[in-house]
């Protein structure tokens, strides 16, 4: 009877643990895909485009994912300009040296500029002609994925940046991250799923560790407790 009863309580254990097991790795795979592949996966699924002039068309680079600007093309901090809506929307036009005209293109951030030709975002000002697409936020279960942007007040940006500098711009721009090296940073999307993956997955173990230890306790307790009134 002992035997039974020890053996259901078992049972009963491994059940709650591979419930909990399911939940909770259902959850973790959908916050990582949300907060980070889906980002990783768009933009390595885009095209790559090396050598591109800024004045190019926008319509000429819709699948791009990352991009290298030509030699003499910079964001222009000077002419940026900070949208606020709760956060700060900043964007800075990508321009030409060599080759000027209608802005296409955009560096983009969140509250890293102030109101007027100031902006700091990602590796503005360190001398380099690289970005990444900044995507339209996906609204996943737990929100916005990592990188994700609200367009509509980039545009906002777009739109007083423009005025405020007499500048044209397409209106529908490419807006990107500036950094040095776009493939490497999507690498680093990578990396942050697997770690938040290895993350998650200790923090299992230990709940599981700690649930069966104290479900362990129980089943010992509870059948000395009855035994008492059992005949020997």
């Amino acid at each position: 009877m002992l035997q039974d009863w020890s053996r259901t309580k078992s049972w009963r254990s491994a059940g709650i643990l591979i419930l909990l097991a399911a939940v909770l790795s259902t959850l973790t795979g959908i916050f990582i895909y949300d907060f980070y592949l889906r980002r990783y996966h768009a933009l390595a699924e885009y095209r790559r485009y090396d050598n591109v002039v800024a004045s190019e068309p926008a319509d000429a680079h819709r699948d791009a994912g990352r991009l290298y600007f030509a030699d003499g093309t910079k964001a222009d901090t000077l002419r940026s300009v900070g949208y606020k809506e709760v956060h700060t929307y900043c964007v800075a036009p990508i321009v030409s040296e060599a080759r000027p005209g209608r802005v296409e293109f955009w560096a983009a951030g969140v509250d890293c500029c102030n109101a007027r030709a100031d902006m700091w975002c990602d590796d503005i000002g360190t001398g380099t002609r690289g970005g990444i697409r900044l995507f339209e936020g996906y609204e996943g279960i737990f929100g916005k994925s990592m990188g994700a942007v609200n367009h509509d007040y980039f545009l906002k940006a777009v739109d007083m940046a423009s005025a405020e500098f007499d500048l044209q711009s397409d209106p529908n721009p490419i807006f990107v991250a500036w950094t040095r090296d776009p493939d490497a940073l999507i690498g680093r999307y990578w990396m942050n799923a697997v770690g938040a993956w290895l993350v998650s997955l200790s923090i299992y173990i230990l709940m599981a560790y700690a649930l069966a230890v104290g479900l362990n306790q129980l089943s010992k307790a509870s059948p000395d407790s009855k035994s008492k009134g059992l005949p020997r």
